[in-house]
């Protein structure tokens, strides 16, 4: 009986010995697997933020270019007198479209006309005409007849289902109006672009019909923007300069434009007391943000080829 009492012992201690050591290497490997699984972690929130922040740039970029590229008009007659107007959210002279919203404060707006948003080819030889068109043509919507020799300015009469009615404004020369001119009808329609509170959380960038109409929601999750135009100055196809004045520049001398802004990560959570960062953007306004949650994006919008 004692021998199997010391037997049972000798298990017994042993069995608690294997314990002990199998306790001794899982605690050693916790302590090496958890700073690796923890850096594996950040690894995996850093690759999952940039890709969300290239989709983002993307995105809205190729938002921007879809609405953008209308902004000129490179066929035959470049249409020079069509302007657009780059301000800031500050200045007293803001569009009075957008006087009584809250626009983001530091942050720039733009004015300008989208041409071709309907668009059309025709021939004609007097002042007023009717056709038929599938697009949402507007009713005392603006529009410009683009022909090499002989282009013409006028508005749309009347929208009728898809009939439009077109009424042209009279020239200096008699015969050039009855002369009949073969080219393409392009809808003309001034809008503001402007960075103010979205649907959401977070601001958003916003088009609105200059005279009347909804505003539509662009693009969400933008803090700060600005907004540069680069500029063929002698129209000789070269880009030229890249400007940081505030004002009007022609539509036919604009070739892209630069867009600055400062951009928030979705489902992103602040930590307390995390350091933030500062950035002087290219006109030298300084934006303060918090580098966890917040990036800075650039990217050019073109609007011919270079």
């Amino acid at each position: 009986m004692r021998i199997l009492s010391k037997r049972n012992s000798s298990q017994t201690g042993w069995v608690l010995l294997e314990v002990m050591i199998s306790t001794l290497i899982i605690m050693l490997l916790l302590t090496f697997m958890v700073p690796i699984l923890h850096q594996a972690k950040q690894h995996n929130e850093i690759v999952q933020q940039r890709f969300q922040a290239q989709s983002w740039i993307e995105g809205f970029k190729d938002n921007l270019k879809a609405q953008w590229e209308k902004l000129a008009w490179f066929g035959c007659n470049s249409l020079s007198d069509i302007t657009i107007e780059i301000g800031h959210s500050d200045a007293a002279n803001l569009p009075s479209r957008v006087r009584n919203k809250a626009i983001q404060g530091k942050s720039d707006w733009m004015k300008a006309s989208l041409l071709g948003e309907c668009l059309d080819f025709h021939t004609i030889d007097k002042n007023t005409f009717t056709f038929s068109s599938d697009c949402k043509w507007k009713a005392k919507q603006e529009i410009v007849f683009s022909h090499c020799l002989a282009p013409r300015t006028g508005w749309v009469d009347s929208v009728s289902g898809a009939m439009v009615s077109i009424q042209l404004n009279e020239t200096v020369d008699a015969a050039q109006t009855s002369m009949s001119s073969s080219g393409l009808l392009l809808s003309k329609q001034e809008f503001v672009w402007y960075l103010a509170q979205g649907k959401g959380e977070h601001m958003s960038f916003w088009r609105a019909p200059l005279s009347s109409g909804n505003a539509l929601e662009l693009w969400s999750g933008i803090k700060q923007i600005a907004i540069y135009p680069l500029l063929d100055l002698d129209f000789d196809g070269r880009l030229d300069e890249l400007s940081t004045e505030y004002g009007k520049y022609t539509a036919s001398s604009l070739k892209a434009i630069w867009v600055e802004s400062l951009v928030v990560y979705e489902n992103c959570k602040t930590k307390t007391n995390e350091p933030l960062i500062k950035y002087k953007n290219f006109r030298g306004d300084t934006w303060i943000y918090n580098g966890r949650c917040e990036f800075v994006a650039d990217f050019i919008v073109p609007l011919s080829v270079f």
